[in-house]
């Protein structure tokens, strides 16, 4: 496309050469040449220093280029360091961060230990003191100045002192509710299953036999909740 740009006139056809050429003499037809020859050289050394200009061009861009290159990296590599401190600073906070939770966090598991501990120590004391103490006796003597339908229980404190049970006697028994233990011939109350670990007492409120567990209401109903939440445990395993 430069070339033809740069050409003088279109090039002729094919015919118009051939009646040109019959119509000229062999000195004529040499002359023709020579100058189409000029034509062609001129039009070569043109579009040489064409691209030498434009070659010149394309250097002097891709030198600008580079250094602006140049500089666009040192600025990348400066911004890209101070990046990478900033990340490990906040890495570094972050760690001492989690490194003063994880302290906090042992020095109150150690309380808590220490706290468990003491209230162990103290329990044991008081078990101990419990069972370096002897209880009053209490034994049932048949009540001689009762009632008909009053408890034949007698708290007897002392040798002096006994205090008589005032409440009504469970019907076909002799004792009341909460005597009807002391009660050899009936069967149908039984002593509360429930015992504490801690200081080894039972529970000696009466429950009927047919009610299972045997467990008072109060020990029942503690009972029912650990269940509930031993099944709610459950579920969520199997999820």
């Amino acid at each position: 496309r430069l070339i033809l740009s740069l050409r003088p006139f279109p090039p002729p056809s094919t015919r118009a050469l051939e009646n040109d050429l019959r119509s000229m003499t062999p000195a004529e037809c040499l002359v023709k040449y020579n100058f189409r020859v000029r034509e062609s050289t001129i039009v070569q050394k043109n579009y040489y220093f064409h691209l030498r200009r434009v070659l010149r061009q394309r250097q002097v861009l891709y030198q600008e280029n580079l250094i602006k290159w140049k500089k666009m990296n040192e600025t990348h590599k400066v911004l890209l360091y101070k990046a990478l401190w900033k990340q490990e600073d906040l890495d570094m906070k972050l760690i001492q961060q989690e490194e003063l939770e994880n302290e906090k966090q042992q020095q109150e598991l150690q309380e808590q230990q220490l706290k468990e501990q003491l209230l162990l120590q103290q329990q044991q004391k008081e078990a101990e003191e419990l069972e370096q103490i002897q209880p009053p006796k209490i034994e049932s003597v048949p009540n001689l100045t009762r009632q008909r339908d009053q408890c034949c229980f007698i708290r007897v404190v002392n040798a002096s002192i006994s205090v008589p049970c005032i409440s009504k006697a469970v019907p076909f028994s002799s004792y009341c509710y909460h005597h009807i233990l002391n009660d050899p011939k009936q069967k149908f109350y039984a002593q509360c299953q429930h015992e504490n670990t801690t200081f080894g007492l039972k529970c000696t409120s009466p429950v009927p036999v047919w009610e299972k567990p045997i467990l008072c209401p109060y020990h029942n109903q503690s009972y029912q909740e650990q269940r509930k939440q031993q099944k709610l445990q459950k579920q969520k395993q199997q999820q």
